[in-house]
C-alpha cells in the first residue's frame, strides 16, 4: 500500500533533480538524510509536547549532541516556541493525530487536527526551507481522506532562522483542486509501477 508521501516524492521536480546532479549523489544523499533526521526529531518532540507525553530519548539525544544537526533541530524548536507564543489559540486547539488514515489502498499520516469554533482542520508540520506546492497537495489529500476537516494548515519551522511560517487554506475550490492534482500524481505513479514491472520482466 503506497503512502501519500511516497506518491508525491516519486515525482521529482526538475529543479530538485538538477540540484542532485550538481551536488553529486553522495552529498545530495547525505543532505537529504540529514533533513529527514531533523524533520523526524522535531516532529517527535512537538508531538510529544502537544500530547503532553515524555519526549523520546532518541530525539533528546539528537538535540543535545554537539553537532550541526542538533543546532538545526534547536533552531526549529525556537521557531516552535515563537509560534506557540504568537498564536496561542492555534496551539491550544492542536491535537496529535494518532495512527494512520486509510482510503482504499492508500495510507496517510496527518500530523495534527485543529478545532476552531466547531470547525475542524488538519495541520501538517514541515522543517523545510520553504513551503512547497506539494505540501499543500499532501495536506489537502489528508483532508479528503479524513472527510471531516473543513480547512487545511501548514506550519513550517525554519531550521536556520528560528522563525515560523503558518498558513491556512479554507477555500473549498482551492482544496478540491489540490485533491485533483494528487489524483493525477496517483495515476502517473500507478502507471510508472506497471511500466517498471513490464521492464523488469523483459530484462
Amino acid at each position: 500500500m503506497p503512502s501519500v508521501t511516497t506518491i508525491l516524492d516519486y515525482h521529482m521536480e526538475p529543479e530538485l533533480f538538477a540540484w542532485y546532479l550538481k551536488k553529486g549523489k553522495a552529498t545530495a544523499t547525505r543532505l537529504s538524510d540529514e533533513a529527514k533526521q531533523i524533520g523526524s526529531a522535531v516532529d517527535e518532540i512537538v508531538k510529544a509536547q502537544v500530547a503532553q507525553h515524555p519526549i523520546p530519548s532518541s530525539s533528546m539525544t539528537a538535540v543535545t549532541a554537539p553537532t550541526n544537526l542538533s543546532l538545526r533541530i534547536a533552531s526549529c524548536l525556537v521557531a516552535w516556541e515563537n509560534f506557540c507564543e504568537a498564536r496561542p489559540m492555534v496551539r491550544q486547539t492542536m491535537q496529535t493525530f494518532e495512527g494512520e488514515v486509510v482510503e482504499g489502498d492508500l495510507i496517510g499520516h496527518p500530523d495534527f487536527l485543529l478545532q476552531f469554533n466547531g470547525r475542524q482542520g488538519v495541520l501538517d508540520l514541515k522543517t523545510s526551507r520553504f513551503l512547497q506546492p506539494k505540501h499543500w497537495t499532501q495536506v489537502c489529500q489528508y483532508r479528503k481522506m479524513l472527510k471531516t476537516p473543513t480547512f487545511v494548515a501548514l506550519l513550517r519551522l525554519d531550521k536556520e532562522t528560528g522563525e515560523y511560517d503558518y498558513q491556512t487554506i479554507e477555500d473549498h475550490e482551492v482544496m478540491a483542486y489540490e485533491e485533483r492534482v494528487f489524483d493525477a500524481y496517483r495515476v502517473a505513479y500507478d502507471h510508472a509501477q506497471q511500466v517498471r514491472e513490464r521492464v523488469r520482466r523483459i530484462l
